[in-house]
């Protein structure tokens, strides 16, 4: 997700989409820990809820939340996100 991000800050405003469609974040998770079998288990469909701990670890650590760059392939954060209200 932070490759992702640094990748679009690099191109020009008009031009970035900082969001990242689950589908793409699974295969980049995949490249970068082939091996790791809750990785293999992955699925856009339940990648909520990981993306949950992403959220709740920058809330601990007091960063902005990196899990709503995360979206479904609408472009849209997922119906657990959308409840939040707050993207």
């Amino acid at each position: 997700m932070l490759a992702h991000l640094k990748e679009e800050l690099r191109k020009p405003e008009a031009e970035r989409d900082i969001t990242i469609r689950y589908g793409k974040l699974i295969e980049q998770t995949r490249k970068a820990h082939a091996r790791a079998p809750y990785i293999e288990a992955a699925i856009p469909t339940n990648i909520g809820t990981r993306l949950l701990v992403v959220q709740l670890i920058c809330e601990k650590l007091g960063l902005p939340n990196l899990a709503c760059l995360g979206v479904n392939a609408t472009g849209e954060p997922g119906i657990a996100y959308q409840e939040a209200r707050d993207w």
